[in-house]
This record gives C-alpha cells, structure tokens and sequence, in this order.
C-alpha cells in the first residue's frame, strides 16, 4: 500500500535528522569538553543542555517530515 511506503519514509527521514542531530551534538561536546569548568558547571546543568538540545531537534526533524510529507502527498495526487 503506498500510504504505509509514505509513512515510512518519512519516519525513516525523521529518525534519520535526529540521529544526525544527536552526532553532531555529541562531536561538539567531546571537542569542547577540555573547556568545562567542573567547578562553575554541575553535570545536570550539561544533561539539561542536552535534552534541551534533543527537543529542540525534534521540532525541527518535525517541521522539516512534515513539509517532506506535504511534498510526497502533493506528488502523488493524495489530498490533505
């Protein structure tokens, strides 16, 4: 059923942006690690930051899914 192939692609583009996402944070943080202050900065302060950062991308992951899903149902004939 092509509805369910839809779906799928654009969860599989959604879970691709936040694994992406997650990468880059994670890449960010190791590089900058040395510059923390474990004196001024506690380690739920960095947790915060980065589950901040995590909703922060799934805002984003779901605006962009949701245009992708606007442009492959307009594609395809389907209405909203």
């Amino acid at each position: 059923m092509i509805i369910n192939r839809s779906i799928r692609f654009i969860l599989k583009i959604y879970l691709l942006a936040l694994s992406v996402f997650s990468v880059f944070r994670i890449i960010l943080f190791l590089s900058e690690f040395d510059r923390i202050d474990g004196n001024e900065v506690a380690v739920t302060t960095i947790v915060k930051s980065f589950i901040m950062g995590v909703r922060f991308d799934v805002v984003i992951s779901g605006v962009y899914s949701y245009s992708s899903h606007i442009d492959l149902f307009n594609i395809r004939g389907y209405p909203l």
